[in-house]
């Protein structure tokens, strides 16, 4: 406990010493100071990323047909333009389906025929319907049925006539009177069945005829889509590029098979301008947040690793990507490609401009974050001037600026003066207000006297106020 005491005793007599001796010192001019001037230079804020480069369209060739490759008529990098012809299918199996079809149409047609004669035969019929045999035969039975009525009635009538004379028996007038009233009852069936026969064929007859009309052109729609569908089919035998542009990928070769199932084969991958490209660059969840659409963005690949190629920021996607714990989103970037160096499947390393001024008035982060030493400092507060506020390297401040504290140099003396800050990137800040021309001297350290050739660091340095004592 007492060594301990001790020690502590020694180390504030040594501060003590030291603080005494800077003092005298600087009051005969032997402490010197590092500086830094004011430049005027571009300031950039930026964010890096990587991504992979591609075509920013780019389609995949197959095929809805099952068959064999019987012809490949373009290769790796080969320009193709839409509508060409870049592979073939054996199309025979296809040509048969194609033949079975229209001989099914013409069957069709021959029974859609048929069935409308049929119905138009019924109608016909309908209208004129005496033609019909039944009817005839009942008609011709009640005209029958008529003519005993008429006969019988003149019979009974005249007996009725000759029974009151007297001449013939009450016998002979009661056989007359019951086939009159057998004629009348026979006309009335007669009647009925002619109604009967008429009323079968509107009913009966047209109705059938109509249904198997409308069944056969049913049929013939049928027939004509599943000749249709084949001949699309036969089409797809021949395999065409849909867009105009580059072959970058082929899957297949002459005799191979390909089968159309569920997920359609792969045949060619066709980009559509390769003097267009885009780049999926993976930005952290961090950073995410001062990523903005239409931003610049530069980036290098390791091809080339001596050109700077630009782009611009064109999509921000939302789906996250999560792997091991790590959120990333994906920036889509845009950039020209006119000399072809760029290719699909290069990996880009890219810096977002977030924010720059060009041709800033600047001053070195080191000269905010410097803190003068205890003794100017306490002379500064006793002529009223403010503390220093620190600097976070690589903050970036927006609107007027945010005020700053610094120490130029005049006449080899410290002055402190007031600027207002920008933007910065780390190294560099841009001066929003102050006054300050280029070339301007910023106290950056300060350097200790001949006891010493080693420069003072901030955070060491004995002009710091002393730290508290341990209790």
């Amino acid at each position: 406990m007492k060594k301990r005491t001790i020690l502590i005793i020694l180390a504030v007599a040594a501060i003590t010493a030291t603080l005494v001796w800077v003092v005298s010192n600087q009051s005969t001019g032997q402490i010197s100071y590092e500086t830094a001037a004011i430049t005027q230079q571009d300031v950039k804020v930026d964010i890096t990323a990587t991504g992979t480069l591609d075509a920013v369209n780019t389609v995949e060739v197959g095929t809805q047909v099952s068959g064999v490759i019987s012809a490949i008529n373009v290769d790796f990098n080969d320009k193709v333009e839409a509508g060409q012809v870049i592979a073939e299918l054996d199309t025979r199996t296809l040509q048969t389906t194609v033949q079975d079809a229209k001989a099914n149409l013409n069957r069709t047609q021959i029974q859609l025929k048929q069935a409308k004669r049929a119905y138009e035969n019924a109608k016909a019929f309908n209208a004129n319907s005496d033609s019909d045999l039944s009817i005839k035969e009942a008609q011709a039975n009640l005209d029958k049925t008529k003519a005993q009525l008429e006969l019988s009635q003149k019979t009974y009538e005249r007996n009725a006539s000759l029974f009151e004379k007297g001449v013939i028996a009450q016998a002979d007038l009661e056989n007359s009177q019951a086939d009159f009233s057998s004629a009348q009852a026979s006309q009335l069936a007669a009647e009925v069945a002619l109604n009967k026969a008429k009323a079968n064929v509107s009913n009966v007859d047209i109705e059938s005829a109509l249904a198997e009309y409308e069944s056969a052109q049913a049929n013939l729609v049928s027939a004509q889509a599943a000749l249709e569908k084949s001949k699309i089919n036969l089409d797809f035998g021949t395999i065409t590029a849909p867009i105009s542009g580059i072959v970058i990928s082929r899957e297949v070769e002459i005799g191979q098979t390909v089968a159309a199932s569920l997920n359609t084969p792969t045949l060619f991958v066709i980009a559509a301008d390769l003097t267009k490209m885009q780049i999926e660059a993976s930005v952290d969840e961090a950073d995410i947040g001062q990523i903005k659409e239409g931003q610049l963005v530069e980036f290098t690949v390791d091809a080339y690793l001596d050109d700077t190629f630009t782009g611009t920021v064109k999509q921000i996607r939302l789906q996250p990507s999560i792997v091991n714990n790590v959120v990333t989103y994906i920036v889509i970037v845009e950039a020209d490609n006119p000399e072809m160096k760029l290719l699909p499947g290069m990996t880009a390393n890219l810096t977002v401009i977030v924010d720059q001024a060009l041709n800033a008035i600047t001053i070195p982060n080191k000269a905010l974050q410097f803190k003068p030493p205890v003794a100017m400092e306490s002379s500064q507060q006793e002529s009223g001037t403010r503390k220093l506020v620190n600097r976070i390297p690589g903050h970036t401040e927006k609107g007027s600026g945010k005020q700053q504290q610094i120490w130029i140099l005049e006449d080899q003396k410290p002055v402190p003066r007031t600027i207002r800050i920008g933007i910065t990137d780390g190294i560099n800040t841009e001066i929003v207000d102050g006054s300050l021309s280029p070339g301007t001297p910023v106290i950056t350290n300060v350097v200790l006297p001949k006891t010493s050739s080693k420069k003072t660091d901030n955070s060491t340095s004995p002009f710091l106020p002393t730290p508290p004592k341990r209790r």
